[in-house]
């Protein structure tokens, strides 16, 4: 593989620059965050290079001003395929000269940084969730994640995607930012009346994988003690409905609007995975004034720092009650939870989010000099 060297050409302001995001599994809240950056800065040519692992073709509709290209890369090591995934990568980058690479996730923050160094290309990382951060994976393979990051922390700005993924980033050295993620607050409505009923609604929203923990969300469900409420799980996933048992459904996928109308008939939020980055469902539930009831896990414990109404648990004995008190706080008062959504706005609103992320984009991209690859 042939290594290009860059030569001072800087761009000039008023220019027009060109972004590139990396993502191997481009669906579910990476993918969300990348289409709310180019639908955001829809002035700015844009290039995702994806993986085919978990892609979601409605999050490429309406897209303008973006170019999709597909990339062969898989989630797990693999030095053959890794190898033909990062040369794959350098080709595409050079037919596309962006100007500034924007990687996601860990293959993509793998692969991405290591062709942007290779082609003298400015590049920023946000990890969505440190690999090494995964309890689906042994140790062995967790430290050789953990030192990956160590050694590439140096290549580019990693642009953390919460607090507690900020303070891992620092930890690991190089340069540091911070982008929260950010939701359409707008569209998060709590109801105008909380009925009183002894019938409660828990709501839950993820992809039936390991990381999401639908067993654990089962069980609580299934408890004889929680028995008259309803439990929701919506998977995103069109093929996933019915009736698991006689309190927990299963719902598929659901565009943004429909999912809010779902949040706004709730009465608690539950996130039972085993790690996160930052939620964006818990923020578009806490948006909606819902209660919280948080897995104690990486992503989740933000949530608590910034001071929502949530409830932390780490056994599914201690999910349990924390659903009990949850009911036994809304029947005094219906409108527990409520401060949650001005919170949300305060924090987390994507307005704020895009404009802050874009003030970085600027700044790298008008102080790169180079020549066309």
């Amino acid at each position: 593989m042939e290594k290009t060297r860059v030569v001072p050409s800087a761009l000039a302001p008023g220019s027009q620059y060109k972004i590139m995001h990396v993502v191997e599994a481009f669906g579910a809240g990476v993918g969300q965050t990348i289409r709310q950056i180019f639908v955001h800065n829809n002035d700015v040519p844009c290039v995702v290079v994806h993986g085919e692992r978990d892609y979601d073709d409605t999050l490429a509709r309406d897209a303008g001003n973006v170019t999709f290209v597909k990339w062969s890369a898989s989630r797990e090591p693999s030095l053959r395929r890794d190898w033909s995934a990062l040369q794959s990568l350098v080709n595409i980058i050079r037919e596309h000269q962006p100007t500034l690479v924007h990687c996601h996730s860990s293959k993509g923050g793998l692969h991405g940084r290591l062709a942007a160094r290779w082609l003298g290309i400015p590049c920023v990382y946000t990890p969505h969730s440190y690999s090494f951060l995964r309890t689906d994976i042994g140790r062995k393979q967790c430290l050789l994640f953990k030192m990956a990051e160590y050694l590439l922390a140096g290549m580019g700005t990693t642009i953390a995607c919460g607090l507690e993924e900020y303070a891992v980033a620092k930890k690991l050295g190089g340069e540091v930012d911070i982008v929260e993620n950010g939701i359409d607050v707008s569209i998060f409505r709590p109801s105008q009346e909380r009925l009183e009923r002894d019938r409660l609604t828990f709501v839950s929203v993820g992809r039936l994988m390991p990381q999401k923990d639908f067993p654990f969300f089962e069980e609580v469900a299934r408890e004889p003690r929680l028995a008259r409420h309803q439990f929701i799980w919506v998977t995103g996933e069109d093929a996933r409905e019915g009736t698991v048992s006689t309190n927990l459904r299963l719902i598929g996928r659901r565009n943004p609007r429909e999912l809010a109308d779902i949040l706004q008939n709730a009465d608690c939020y539950v996130n039972t995975a085993k790690w996160e980055g930052l939620s964006r469902s818990v923020l578009e539930a806490a948006a909606t004034g819902l209660p919280l009831l948080l897995r104690d896990a990486p992503g989740n414990r933000e949530i608590h720092f910034r001071q929502f109404v949530a409830t932390p648990f780490s056994t599914v004995a201690e999910a349990v009650r924390g659903a009990e008190q949850v009911a036994e706080s809304l029947s005094r008062n219906r409108s527990y939870g409520l401060e949650n959504r001005q919170l949300a706005k305060t924090f987390y609103d994507s307005r704020s989010s895009q404009s802050r992320m874009r003030s970085l984009y600027d700044a790298i991209a008008f102080s790169a000099e180079r020549e066309p690859l």
